[in-house]
């Protein structure tokens, strides 16, 4: 059958689930994955004419605030693993206002210090409020957001080279190509969060084909577990096929608590409703006896 034909059976038809109790389950999870293959081809798509273009100008913009960022006036030099500066110390270069957003930490204002003329002290290095602290023949380094882990990186190995906004300028131009293909690595990765969500809903859907089982139950349909999880596989189509439209067109995915739960039950009993009687979904019932 095609696929999009299965899709709308799924959602409603209730001869067709009728079948899928019968068949097997491989039939069923074959129908699965082609629902999360078609599915995460459709997102990966839209949000590649979405991220993609917003990536590269951010990671453009990134570049060139790089450069902006280093003080025209600031010339750093590393000779045999020394620092020097022709600036007074402690020179500081301030955090720029879009890297501090909202944020209200007063303990970080500033991304670098530099103090060739100090040893380093954790009580002055947080009165810096600086992310790292380039000393004479090292660079510390703060690990965590709490500011009580510091790693540090000797500077023995570094040739020698002057640092200037000129040779920032130029090395951001250099890697700049690089970073342009940055983002067509994102649309694998979409692909592949895609398949990821589905593997995620059939691990859900070991707790919850009980709530189908249940549900059916109720209505008279005795099934065993086995069934309803099939039955379960195609019923997450319609609350998946929301969930991704939501994501795609910026909608919010949750409409209610456990609104996917809910979803996929309702689908259940639509697709089961009108038949109380108490059958055993799958089977054959047997032909009737003509009187004699």
């Amino acid at each position: 059958m095609n696929i999009f034909r299965q899709i709308g059976s799924s959602i409603y038809g209730k001869a067709y689930y009728e079948e899928v109790a019968a068949k097997s389950f491989g039939s069923s999870f074959v129908y699965y994955l082609k629902l999360a293959l078609l599915v995460s081809l459709a997102a990966t798509i839209v949000f590649s004419f979405r991220i993609v273009p917003t990536v590269n100008v951010a990671l453009v913009q990134f570049g060139n605030k790089i450069v902006e960022t280093y003080p025209a006036d600031l010339e750093i030099t590393i000779a045999k693993g020394k620092v020097s500066i022709n600036q007074p110390e402690p020179y500081t270069i301030p955090m720029p206002a879009e890297a501090m957003g909202d944020s209200q930490d007063e303990n970080i204002k500033n991304i670098i210090v530099i103090d060739t003329k100090h040893p380093f002290d954790l009580e002055t290095f947080a009165q810096y409020k600086a992310v790292a602290w380039l000393m004479k023949d090292g660079l510390a380094v703060y690990k965590n957001s709490e500011g009580n882990q510091v790693q540090f990186v000797s500077l023995a190995q570094v040739p020698d080279t002057v640092i200037t906004r000129d040779s920032v300028s130029e090395l951001s131009a250099r890697f700049m190509p690089f970073l342009r293909i940055v983002p067509f690595f994102v649309v694998p990765g979409i692909f592949i969060a895609g398949l990821f969500y589905f593997a995620y809903r059939m691990l859900y859907l070991l707790i919850f084909a009980l709530l189908v089982w249940a549900l059916l139950a109720i209505m008279g349909r005795k099934i065993n577990y086995g069934i309803a999880y099939k039955i379960g596989l195609h019923a997450m189509t319609l609350p998946i096929i929301i969930a991704a439209v939501g994501l795609m067109i910026g909608f919010p995915v949750t409409l209610f608590p456990l609104s996917f739960t809910v979803i996929m039950l309702v689908m259940v009993g639509i697709n089961h409703a009108g038949d109380s009687r108490p059958t055993v979904v799958g089977t054959t019932a047997p032909p009737p006896t003509q009187s004699q």
